[in-house]
């Protein structure tokens, strides 16, 4: 599914916990936001993090990195947080 790799026997259940995730991003954007077209373009951008970096760690991009995923991750939640909210 939005994994690739990822065997989901219960497609209905990912389809969910996606659904989920696509509504809590987009509450907790909407307050810094001006309309609905800035909330959606935001949810993405997000969304397009949460995924790239899970993708990366599932096909092992991160092993040899100098620097820890979980460094790199928490930098750019940061850069994204700081554009919506200056």
């Amino acid at each position: 599914m939005a994994f690739g790799g990822i065997d989901y026997s219960q497609k209905e259940e990912a389809r969910n916990h996606f659904k989920d995730l696509v509504e809590l991003l987009e509450n907790l954007i909407e307050p810094f936001t001006k309309n609905d077209v800035d909330v959606i373009k935001r949810a993405r951008l997000y969304r397009a993090v949460i995924f790239g970096y899970s993708q990366n760690e599932l096909w092992g991009l991160f092993k040899l990195a100098l620097v820890p995923a979980q460094t790199s991750f928490e930098f750019t939640l940061e850069e994204a947080i700081a554009t919506i909210t200056a």
